[in-house]
């Protein structure tokens, strides 16, 4: 739990600390299987549905 934590808030501060632009990425994996973490997901669709909005 301490580690997902630590992860949450390491994101955190990188979002807050972006001046203009913030790019996320992750990493897909060997075979392109991997999945992006539910806080990285979450944000994907908070900033989908913002963007539907305007």
């Amino acid at each position: 739990m301490d580690y997902v934590r630590e992860r949450l808030r390491l994101l955190y501060v990188g979002i807050t600390r972006a001046k203009s632009d913030l790019i996320a990425t992750w990493n897909s994996g060997q075979k392109g299987d991997a999945t992006p973490n539910l806080a990285v997901e979450a944000l994907k669709g908070w900033w989908e549905e913002k963007q539907s909005r305007t």
